[in-house]
């Protein structure tokens, strides 16, 4: 019951009115606020329900670090940007998803979810009941953190070849192609375990690893292939065809190698059959040579383009230039959040870089390889529905795992009349 006194009895009921409507819209926000998720439509995480998690991740093949929270957990808000961009650096290696437990309460039942959030990891082994045996992830929330466990968490199936053993390989589960890698890496890097996770009832996987100096092993085999003897070299023979076959695809070319060049290779695999002929070798093994004085033009104007950004930094592994001058207030927090990963972030003027590249007007940053002297371009439309931080991460991101196509400067400085050049 409301009491107010007969002089100030309308200023009275005004105050109560008022009171209550600030209470009922602050529990509609609050309301909203929790139930609303933490991860959008066009977010990197995979939002798995209990509808989608069997056919998602546990029928798959594939590494998956998922997440159990709810919309209400500080913590779980607090970690939510850090799982995103470990979602981005990952992609094509390891699948990042978030269950909502307010949601999905049978997930959370299953998997005995006591605390938020909670990290578990499905390795990516074969679809036996080993899958339904996630294990707990405890160690700590930063992003280098969880992106260096998801990578050392990778399974892989990947067979070691014997230079002498290749045609004996080739043999083994003849209904499947086969892809092997030779190299000099005594170690077999999270992009190739990730290949064999996504791929393995698809193909069989093998690595080859040569000593440094077995220049004779590495020549006998790519000759044999037709191909150029560099290393490292990915090969891809179809079911039934042998390293003599002309459906033989060869990837050698080392700035090419991104996630995506080497999914597609496992595509094309899968496609051809020994009754295929191709020319031999297929995928980026031979490429037109230019005339040593495109590539004398193409080495001045790299170093008067990029020289004091890019050349003169020992330690940068990726140079990022940025092209748009109201970009020029993220150098300073691009480069703070990429000290330790061989990054550098500078500006350049768009109108130096389009008086001597062919660029378009919207383009916004460049990634560099500078010892290779190869560029990746990062244009507008293609981060339009992100803020241009968002967008510029999301690029470097895509640089540092991997999955960026690099065109060599020439390929800018001069004008696109020979349409067969870079043909393969």
């Amino acid at each position: 019951m409301l009491w107010c006194s007969s002089p100030d009895r309308l200023r009275c009921i005004h105050r109560h009115f008022l009171w209550h409507l600030l209470t009922l819209s602050l529990s509609i926000i609050q309301g909203f606020a929790v139930s609303r998720a933490l991860y959008a439509d066009h977010s990197p995480v995979v939002r798995l329900t209990d509808d989608n998690f069997r056919r998602l991740v546990l029928d798959s093949s594939e590494t998956w670090l998922v997440e159990f929270y709810a919309p209400w957990c500080g913590h779980c808000r607090s970690l939510a940007p850090n799982w995103e961009k470990a979602a981005r650096r990952l992609n094509g290696l390891v699948r990042v998803g978030a269950v909502d437990c307010e949601q999905n309460r049978a997930l959370a039942q299953e998997y005995n979810i006591q605390a938020f959030p909670t990290i578990k990891l499905f390795t990516g082994r074969k679809r036996t009941t080993e899958r339904r045996q996630p294990l707990d992830y405890h160690g700590g929330r930063s992003l280098k953190d969880i992106v260096r466990f998801a990578r050392r968490s990778l399974v892989g199936y990947v067979h070691t070849v014997d230079p002498s053993g290749v045609d004996a390989f080739l043999r083994e589960e003849s209904s499947k192609g086969h892809v092997l890698l030779v190299t000099t890496n005594q170690r077999t890097s999270a992009i190739y375990r990730a290949l064999s996770e996504r791929h393995v009832d698809r193909a069989l996987f093998g690595v080859m690893r040569l000593a440094a100096h077995d220049e004779a092993s590495m020549s006998a085999l790519l000759k044999r292939l037709g191909a150029q003897p560099r290393l490292p070299a990915v090969i891809g023979v179809p079911a039934g065809a042998d390293l003599d076959s002309n459906t033989v695809l060869v990837l050698n070319d080392r700035e090419k190698m991104s996630i995506r060049a080497l999914d597609d290779l496992v595509r094309q695999l899968v496609n051809k059959t020994n009754r295929q002929p191709t020319t031999k070798p297929t995928a980026t093994a031979n490429i037109e040579k230019r005339s040593s004085t495109t590539a004398q033009a193409a080495g001045n104007s790299w170093h008067d383009l990029f020289g004091n950004e890019c050349t003169a930094r020992d330690s940068v592994r990726l140079c990022v230039i940025l092209a748009q001058p109201e970009l020029e207030k993220l150098v300073d927090a691009l480069n703070e959040k990429y000290v330790h990963d061989g990054v550098h972030v500078a500006m350049r003027e768009a109108r130096v870089l389009r008086s001597r590249l062919k660029l378009a007007p919207n383009t916004l940053a460049l990634v560099i390889r500078p010892r290779k002297q190869r560029i990746a371009v990062l244009e507008h439309d293609v981060v339009n529905a992100l803020p241009a931080a968002d967008g510029i991460s999301a690029f470097i991101d895509r640089a540092l795992g991997g999955d960026l196509r690099y065109r060599p400067l020439s390929d800018l400085l001069e004008p696109s009349t020979d349409a067969t050049r870079d043909e393969l």
